[in-house]
This record gives C-alpha cells, sequence and structure tokens, in this order.
C-alpha cells in the first residue's frame, strides 16, 4: 500500500508540474505550434548550415510579425510559439543575403509559393532545397496524407557572370539609391513540361513571365539614440523574361504554327511592357522603404530587424501589386486585341483556344 501511495503521489506531482508548465507558456495565448524541416542542397541533398528561415505572420492586428529559426550543422531549423492562421516565409542565406524570387503572369490569379496556414494542434513540415540555375524557378510538393511542404528554389547567380564577362546575353543595369537592377534583354526559353511560374496561374495562358529575383545583401545596423540606424543598405534586382516554345503552343492549344507564333508574340509584348516599367515602380518604392527604415525606434533587448523585415515584404508586395494593376489599365485590352488579330488567321483555332483555358 505505501508503494501505491507513493507511486500515486509522485504521478499526481508530476501531473501538476506539467499542468502549471503548460499553464504558464499557454496561458493567454492558447496552444501554440512550430513550422520545421531541413534546409538542403537541391543537387546533392547535402544540409545547408547557418540559412535563415524568416516567418511572417500576416493577421497581426499591431503588424506583421516575424518569426526566425536558423538552421543547424544538420541542416534543420525550428521555429517556435506560432499561433494558428496564415503566414508567409523568406529565406536568409548569409553568405548571400535575403533570396526571393516573384512571377509576374500574363492575367488570372496567381498564388503564392510562399504561403502557408498553421492549423490548431497541428506542428508544420517546411524542408526547402537551395541551388543555383540559369533562371529563377520555384516549384512546392505538398504531402496529400502529412501535409509535409517541400519547397525548392533555384536562383540566379548572374552577378558572377556580369562580373567575369562570361555571359553574351545583353544586360541593362540602371541604379537607384543602393538598388541595382539587372535585366536580360533576351527571353530564356524554357522546356515545355517546365511550369514558368508556381502555383500555375488560374484560368491564365500559362505562355510566358516576368521574373524577379530579389538578392538582399549581408547588411548591418545598430541601436542608436533610440533609433535603428542601418548601414551597406543593397539590394540587387535580377529580372529576365521566360517563355515557351512555339511547339508549346502548337501541342497544348492545338494552333498551327502561324497562329502560335502570332500569340507567342504577343506574350512577349505583354512581358516586355513590364520590364519596361518595372524600375520606376521599384524605384519609387525602394524610396519609401529607406524612408520608413528612418522612423524605426529600439530599446535594449528589441531588434531593429523586425519592422524592417515588415516593410522590406511591404515594399515586394507594393511592386506586385502595382504591376498586376497594370493588367486591368493597360495589358488587359493590349492583350486582347492583340490576341483577336491571332484568331483570325486561325481558322476554327479560336474554338480550342478557349477548350484550352
Amino acid at each position: 500500500m505505501k508503494l501505491k501511495s507513493k507511486i500515486f503521489n509522485f504521478v499526481l506531482m508530476l501531473i501538476v508540474l506539467i499542468g502549471g508548465s503548460a499553464f504558464r507558456v499557454y496561458a493567454q495565448s492558447g496552444l501554440q505550434m512550430s513550422v520545421s524541416g531541413y534546409i538542403r542542397d537541391v543537387n546533392s541533398n547535402v544540409p545547408i548550415p547557418g540559412v535563415e528561415v524568416l516567418i511572417f505572420n500576416l493577421k497581426q492586428e499591431s503588424g506583421i510579425r516575424v518569426y526566425k529559426g536558423t538552421s543547424g550543422a544538420n541542416g534543420f531549423y525550428k521555429v517556435r510559439f506560432l499561433d494558428a492562421g496564415e503566414y508567409q516565409f523568406s529565406i536568409n542565406n548569409p553568405g548571400i543575403g535575403i533570396i526571393h524570387i516573384e512571377s509576374i503572369v500574363q492575367g488570372g490569379e496567381v498564388g503564392n509559393p510562399y504561403s502557408f496556414e498553421i492549423t490548431e494542434g497541428v506542428n508544420t513540415t517546411l524542408n526547402i532545397f537551395l541551388g543555383e540555375n540559369n533562371f529563377p524557378y520555384i516549384k512546392v510538393d505538398t504531402s496529400e496524407y502529412s501535409g509535409e511542404i517541400n519547397f525548392t528554389m533555384l536562383y540566379m547567380n548572374r552577378q558572377i557572370e556580369r562580373r567575369s564577362k562570361l555571359s553574351s546575353t545583353p544586360v541593362i543595369s540602371k541604379e537607384c539609391e543602393g538598388l541595382t537592377w539587372l535585366f536580360k534583354t533576351e527571353e530564356t526559353e524554357v522546356p515545355d513540361d517546365v511550369l514558368l511560374s508556381y502555383p500555375p496561374p488560374k484560368d491564365a495562358i500559362d505562355f510566358g513571365v516576368f521574373k524577379i529575383q530579389y538578392n538582399f545583401l549581408p547588411y548591418g545596423y545598430s541601436c542608436e539614440n533610440e533609433k535603428c540606424k542601418f548601414s551597406n543598405l543593397r539590394l540587387e534586382v535580377d529580372t529576365c523574361i521566360l517563355i515557351h516554345s512555339v511547339n508549346f503552343y502548337m501541342e497544348k492549344y492545338k494552333f498551327a504554327k502561324d497562329c502560335a507564333e502570332c500569340f507567342r508574340k504577343c506574350t512577349l509584348d505583354h512581358e516586355n511592357f513590364h520590364a519596361d516599367s518595372y524600375f520606376s515602380i521599384a524605384c519609387e518604392e525602394w524610396i519609401n522603404f529607406l524612408n520608413k527604415l528612418d522612423s524605426i525606434h529600439c530599446c535594449e533587448g528589441k531588434d531593429c530587424t523586425d519592422k524592417f523585415y515588415e516593410y522590406y515584404l511591404e515594399f515586394r508586395t507594393n511592386i506586385s501589386n502595382k504591376s498586376n494593376k497594370q493588367h486591368k489599365d493597360v495589358l488587359d485590352d493590349q492583350d486582347k486585341e492583340c490576341e483577336d488579330k491571332c484568331l483570325k488567321g486561325c481558322g476554327n483555332s479560336e474554338e480550342n483556344h478557349e477548350d484550352g483555358n
């Protein structure tokens, strides 16, 4: 009886301790979850240590909140204490900087490959695979059963090519207060089985895309007189136009060759419009971003980077919103006029075109 009593008291004490600990952690905010996974090289599967994963909570009443986790020697990272809700993530590789790839596509609704949702009581697994490529590329695979997310990002490293003068492709370079814009002036034709944007656009033709790669280089910051002071702020923006072959148009949409060539030219005109208008939008938003940084207050124990990341997310979002607004203001009518001209020479291809969408 004494033994049973001791066991009962021990179990009771353990329950009290666990219950007390849980109460202290979760009393105010309810159940909290985590996001974790491995960061590896996409080709060799070798772990990549020291990469910071930034998790943005988009539904905070007080503004966007940033959570961080860094991969260890085995490539594993974990971000804790997350409430249920909608999130986005970014990747900060100390050797390269913050890397972010976006797509502006021809019409339709485009999903955000960096978005995910945390549900109550469920921890999220987000594995990240990184590597280099001759054009920016993103792919997302989500397990139907486990919900595990495998995110692949292939980024350009054309800065090295430009400096070593190995690239034969003409590049436009423009500067704006620490922002450097590099635009590859010749389009890149991609294989027919490559998705130009991920997730693919809904109710839209996946013919071509204007790709944007942001490389926010490592920077410094300090807290002086209760104000955050940032130094060496440099953002390199690499852009290019990706497009499918004439054969892609012919096979997927059953176009005759001359009709496929016509639609392909309409796509190039569309994407070049984005390329021509991009820098003025980016420069304006970049200056707005720099002005916002001047207003960030800091105090002992507070990290200056929280507001920095929030404003950087707004910078990218504003550029995307303004570029997509051009569809409604200018490009929708321009696209319809161009495509109508193509269809006049396509015989019964108009019916096929509608079936393809």
